[in-house]
């Protein structure tokens, strides 16, 4: 059964601030979260629980899953600098 997946309003401003050569990746990337949100590509975030993120380039996809609730939430969208993964 395919996840819900939800964008946090925070992820949705960041997608369309995106440079055009880089948003059909992430947006495919997000697509593809319904279907298998824990892919080789996937990394769980150490120190967090269920919190994951997908290398897209330089940018990256960190996201929430809930299992018992089948869905998938984009937390943040964003260039990695040493402040990407803070205040998650």
């Amino acid at each position: 059964m395919p996840f819900q997946v939800l964008v946090h309003r925070e992820a949705i401003k960041a997608l369309l601030d995106l440079p055009s050569e880089v948003y059909p990746r992430i947006y495919q990337e997000i697509i593809q979260l319904e279907h298998e949100p824990r892919s080789r590509r996937a990394s769980k975030l150490k120190g967090q629980e269920d919190i994951w993120r997908v290398r897209v380039g330089r940018y990256r996809l960190i996201f929430h899953v809930d299992d018992p609730g089948l869905t998938v939430t984009v937390l943040r969208i964003a260039l990695r600098t040493e402040r990407t993964y803070r205040g998650l």
